[in-house]
């Protein structure tokens, strides 16, 4: 039994070991023709990637060239738009040397032609130059000149007409001083004129006295007139600039200076009244205070000090209900006093002073943009019209004025107020360390 047994598993075992070797046999091609497949597919691969790999390099080689073509298009843009721009700048510089040298020639034109009045007036003749050359009416300009040097300390007279104050037209006798002055008489009375634009005068100022001599052609000892140098030109008075003027023309730092000034002097008036009401205190009252003290009569002592409600009292006060109890209780009671007091006296006196010191700075601000807005002016428009650069300069020195004007008050009231405050300080001290010297001397 035992040998049929080991029969069945050896032929068992040799029909397994002989099917292995058939399916291994078998699975053998299997793998190599996946083998094969799998590298055919990476060679096709490799060869794909080196021909894409291949048409980067030739892409990125095209994009080189066009961006380095498109830099040096964009650099030649750049060199042309600055050359562009340099010659913009030279155009508007000749544009603005020509508009200053026509401006130029139109003041010597306007001043030439002036003179020329001038001479015609002086000579008192109706008939045209006969020269017509330039040369020939300088000749003429200058002889009349010398003309009118030689007769202009003397005094003429002339029946003419000329303008009250409220524009009504007066016939009366002129009366020339030289070519400097002119004035006009009617019924008795002599008025110095001024000119009023195209050759017609117009009263200045009634004058009396000594002035009575022009009637005969004489010259009074002192006389009032009105010099012109341009009969033609009208005489325009100049007006004056008002607060809130002179403040617009400082811009926004200006008004920013101001009210900075404002709050300091709101401030400096509720600080004195404040400092006034803690320093209300009598020096006789205390005295008497302290010599109750002495006497062993506290509640009388208190009762003296609520009669007057200020900080030395109240430190008092605090001080002499203290008395009783340890020194060094005291002695804070004291220290404490004097911090709470000095919570409401030194109230707005940093602000103050903060205020003094900021106001000039404020002031160099506004002059250093004033000045930058003349310089960009000067850099538009250049140097040929005073009017256009008077904004910056008024702008500049307005804004330095307001700032040296708020300080400087700001300064000495803070400073003063300032001193109040120690005093008050001080006095507290003095008359707390005085009742606890009263209390321990006093009568037993």
């Amino acid at each position: 039994m035992r040998g049929v047994m080991k029969f069945t598993i050896c032929n068992i075992m040799f029909f397994v070991m002989t099917f292995s070797a058939f399916a291994e046999e078998t699975q053998k091609p299997q793998v190599d023709e996946l083998t094969q497949a799998y590298q055919r597919e990476i060679l096709f691969l490799s060869t794909y990637k080196r021909e894409l790999q291949s048409k980067l390099q030739g892409v990125d080689k095209s994009l080189g060239k066009k961006l380095k073509l498109a830099r040096l298009n964009l650099k030649k843009l750049e060199n042309q738009w600055l050359k562009k721009q340099t010659n913009n700048e030279i155009a508007l510089q000749k544009l603005t040397d020509i508009e200053r040298d026509y401006e130029f020639k139109e003041e010597n034109k306007s001043l030439i032609e002036t003179t020329i009045k001038q001479a015609q007036v002086s000579e008192n003749k109706t008939e045209d130059l006969k020269e017509k050359s330039l040369v020939g009416m300088v000749d003429r300009l200058l002889q009349s000149s010398v003309v009118a040097l030689k007769t202009s300390d003397k005094i003429t007279s002339t029946k003419g007409t000329f303008y009250l104050k409220n524009g009504e037209e007066q016939q009366g006798k002129l009366i020339f001083v030289g070519g400097i002055a002119r004035f006009a008489e009617t019924e008795g009375k002599i008025a110095s004129l001024y000119p009023s634009g195209g050759g017609t005068f117009k009263v200045w100022k009634w004058l009396d006295g000594e002035s009575s001599v022009l009637s005969s052609l004489g010259m009074p000892k002192t006389l009032d007139f009105f010099l012109f140098d341009n009969p033609e030109k009208e005489f325009v008075a100049k007006k004056g600039k008002t607060t809130l003027e002179v403040v617009q023309s400082g811009g926004i730092i200006a008004w920013i200076i101001v009210l900075m000034g404002l709050v300091a002097l709101g401030m400096s008036v509720i600080r004195y009244v404040l400092l006034k009401k803690a320093r209300n205190s009598n020096a006789q009252s205390l005295d008497l205070v302290i010599s109750r003290i002495r006497e062993n009569q506290i509640e009388e002592a208190q009762s003296l000090l609520l009669r007057q409600n200020n900080s030395v009292n109240r430190v008092v006060g605090k001080t002499l209900g203290f008395l009783r109890t340890d020194p060094k209780k005291v002695e804070d009671a004291i220290v404490e006093g004097i911090l709470q007091e000095s919570q409401l006296i030194d109230r707005f006196g940093m602000f103050i002073l903060v205020i003094a010191s900021v106001a000039p700075l404020m002031g160099l601000l506004g002059t250093v943009t004033g000045m930058i807005s003349t310089f960009d002016i000067i850099t538009l428009y250049g140097t040929g019209n005073p009017k256009l650069l008077s904004g910056g300069i008024s702008e500049a020195l307005v804004t330095t004025m307001l700032g040296l004007i708020v300080a400087i008050p700001a300064l000495l009231v803070g400073q003063y107020l300032s001193s109040l405050n120690e005093s008050i300080k001080t006095d507290m001290e003095k008359w707390a360390l005085a009742t606890c010297n009263a209390f321990k001397n006093r009568e037993t």
